[in-house]
């Protein structure tokens, strides 16, 4: 009887290892849209409340995961723009299927007078430059990752009057915060469970400030919902009294919720979790109006997409780098210095890239 739970075991472990390690190839890349530079105070230090908050808990699950890199790209600040949006989705963003992504928007939102959408217009600096929440959404779930947390803090009101910004509520009554809360070790289970890769499906957690023609309410601290947020992944990788990104998602709701009304505010998020089929096929990019489009520009968006099925090879020989490491005993010095190499490679890379695509750019004109 103990030899045969010696070779139960022995089957068990190697497994448990390779799983582990397996995690260990993704990624987490984290797009970043925020208003950090309005014209509103209490936006701009919400908007640094709430990136200090997400940081801290992007930290935290690399840590648990055992995942390598962090990317970061900014579309915040001056580069708070339609055009750097579009340039971090087309270009920017290169990662293998199967990472992580996370979104976070903080900033001004709101609808059209005809909007279908439960989700609201995010506003880039000006109406010219707005894009739905939905586009972005679709064209993240096409780049097939594992796990896609949107997080999306703006109001979500139709606005009539577009010579002047999205109405916008502030809120001086400040929530509890937090990262106040005394600190309890996480464990690692909840997060390998709830961010677990599901080969051929994408995981997608939406968490919306507001439901249509509600406000959201924000603060200098981040304001309620997103404090609300912190609380439930606390609880969740703590207490582990949420198992599930659907339990998640209604302590999220009800939280916020109770919390606005105790304040004397409304504030009505929506938090959803829908699973989806991945699928083997890139997006397909439409040309505009072949009058209006010259070959010049034609052959410039050839160029991108070219440019970007050569860093996805890139960051495949990566992958199997790494792989091969990992199956030849290295350690994880070994490991972090290949790691480095890595980030190098594809650096020199997108260098050699913008460099092409701006002297062939320069020669459109």
């Amino acid at each position: 009887m103990r030899s045969l739970v010696l070779v139960v075991i022995s089957l068990i472990i190697p497994q448990f290892i390779y799983a582990t390690k397996e995690l260990e190839t993704r990624h987490i890349h984290v797009i970043k849209i925020m208003d950090s530079m309005s014209e509103n105070e209490v936006i701009v230090d919400g908007c640094r409340s709430i990136e200090y908050g997400l940081e801290q808990e992007i930290n935290l699950m690399r840590d648990h995961l055992g995942i390598t890199d962090i990317h970061y790209y900014d579309v915040s600040g001056i580069d708070f723009r339609r055009e750097q949006l579009e340039k971090v989705l087309v270009h920017d963003i290169q990662y293998q299927e199967r990472d992580i992504i996370v979104l976070l928007y903080a900033g001004h939102g709101y609808r059209e007078a005809n909007s279908l959408s439960d989700y609201p217009k995010l506003y880039l600096n000006g109406y010219g430059g707005a894009i739905e929440f939905d586009e972005i959404r679709d064209r993240l779930i096409k780049m097939n990752p594992s796990v896609l947390i949107n997080m999306v803090i703006a109001c979500n009101v139709t606005q009539l009057d577009q010579s002047v910004p999205p109405d916008y509520k502030a809120e001086g009554n400040s929530p509890p915060i937090a990262a106040l809360t005394p600190k309890a070790p996480r464990r690692f289970e909840p997060y390998h469970r709830l961010f677990a890769d599901q080969s051929g499906y994408t995981k997608v957690v939406d968490l919306v400030s507001a439901r249509p023609e509600k406000f959201t309410f924000l603060t200098r601290e981040g304001g309620i919902f997103f404090s609300e947020i912190l609380f439930a992944f606390y609880e969740i990788f703590t207490d582990q009294t949420l198992i599930n990104w659907d339990q998640i998602c209604q302590r999220i709701e009800q939280q916020t919720h109770e919390r606005s009304l105790d304040q004397g505010l409304n504030q009505q998020p929506i938090c959803r979790y829908n699973i989806f089929v991945a699928t083997d096929r890139a997006p397909i990019v439409t040309p505009e109006d072949p009058v209006q489009v010259t070959n010049c520009a034609l052959n410039l968006r050839r160029l991108r997409r070219s440019q970007k099925v050569e860093l996805k090879e890139l960051r495949r020989k990566h992958r199997r780098d790494m792989r091969t490491l990992r199956r030849d005993g290295g350690d994880r010095n070994n490991r972090r210095l290949l790691a480095a190499t890595h980030r190098r490679e594809r650096a020199e890379m997108m260098e050699r890239h913008e460099q092409t695509y701006q002297r062939d750019r320069l020669g459109c004109r």
